[in-house]
């Protein structure tokens, strides 16, 4: 019930368990269903949430904003994303064609020995027959087997069904990782052909020394405190802007930084709806429309969330800050010739190119005259 409450895919990972649960139980030779039907009620919680589920869901018609995976992706999942942050040090100390080439040798040396373990795992636990399954050291590892599988799991329903398939959703396999890795540890240290004291001495210092690594490896990996990657100088834009002059930000992410910023937010600031350049823009900007739209409906910056063709029929002067892969203005004004526009100033963050323009209508709109 826990998985469940922490995230609507916690369902995924729960009928995992349950089916480890059954198959621990086959191994036995009994089926227990009453217990199965208590351990699926905790599902029952999802009802409280089905209203939050259908409004997330809505929030990405007719695309969410999940790519689609690959199996290189499917592949990269099983890393957990942290297992390799000490590159990220070994990148900004070396070109791109050494990092690759370190990169992938890296991948292979972690993925090798973890098929070799997983294999070995499967193979001891099919060969073992019924009765080693149903040892309850047995049971723990076939739990772990089956989290393991979520990925593949999620991998196939992105595929399916819609994508499902984002890093941070592998949490729970780890802990699969960790027992699968602990009873590999376990035989290797209690093999009787090899000093198992020393071996087990090896072991356990190795995972003790990499446990106090890797949180170091982490912290020097993470870049110099710098300017945020979208950072906007929201300052600078409100002493560029003249007085009584509408701005439109054309970027989600650019209105809600200067909404937060700028003392001048409620007075010139403004985010248009346009659904068909959210349609026509990057996948994210589906998102965004059903954000802002939901924004305005509850109350949020009413006045400064609007509809794309009410602006423009009462704005014949305004700026546009056009962020540069996030560009309503591009979608919208370029392909209009009733407007002329030209770029006044630039505010390019450290990895965002925005440029600040100046658009006038120099003819009237069609839609304007519709009722």
């Amino acid at each position: 019930m826990a998985l469940v409450w922490a995230h609507v895919l916690g369902l995924i990972y729960s009928c995992l368990i349950l089916l480890a649960l059954i198959l621990f139980d086959a191994a036995k030779g009994r089926l227990r269903f009453k217990l199965y039907l208590v351990f699926a009620a905790g599902w029952l919680a999802l009802l409280v949430w089905v209203p939050a589920i259908r409004a997330s869901m809505a929030a990405g018609k007719p695309h969410g904003w999940i790519e689609m995976p690959t199996v290189m992706s499917l592949l990269a999942g099983y890393l957990f994303g942290n297992s390799l942050q000490w590159l990220k040090l070994f990148k900004r100390h070396s070109d791109e064609v050494l990092f690759q080439i370190v990169g992938r040798a890296s991948e292979l040396l972690i993925f090798i020995p973890l098929a070799v373990v997983f294999l070995l795992g499967l193979r001891k636990s099919l060969t073992s027959g019924r009765r080693a399954l149903s040892d309850p050291r047995s049971a723990l590892l076939l739990v772990a087997y089956l989290l393991l599988s979520a990925p593949v799991v999620l991998f196939v329903l992105s595929h399916l069904i819609t994508p499902v398939f984002v890093s941070r959703y592998f949490l729970p396999s780890s802990i699969g990782m960790a027992i699968v890795l602990a009873a590999s540890a376990d035989a290797l240290g209690a093999d009787s052909r090899i000093n198992s004291r020393l071996a087990s001495r090896l072991m356990w210092a190795a995972i003790v020394l990499f446990l106090m690594i890797s949180p170091v490896l982490s912290v020097m990996a993470l870049e110099p405190l710098n300017l945020d990657f979208h950072y906007l100088d929201v300052q600078r834009l409100d002493r560029v802007v003249p007085a009584n002059v509408a701005v439109v930000a054309g970027w989600q992410e650019d209105f809600e930084k200067i909404m937060r910023y700028s003392p001048n937010s409620q007075s010139r600031y403004y985010f248009l709806l346009d659904w068909p350049a959210a349609l026509a823009g990057p996948r994210e900007f589906v998102l965004d429309y059903h954000l802002m739209h939901a924004y305005r409906d509850n109350g949020y910056y009413s006045k400064n969330i609007q509809d794309s063709h009410g602006f423009l029929c009462s704005q014949p002067d305004f700026l546009v800050l056009d962020a540069e892969g996030h560009s309503w203005f591009d979608m919208t004004i370029k392909g209009m010739p009733q407007f002329e526009w030209k770029v006044l100033d630039s505010f390019d963050g450290p990895e965002v190119q925005r440029k600040l323009i100046s658009v006038h209508r120099k003819a009237s709109l069609d839609f304007c005259r519709q009722p």
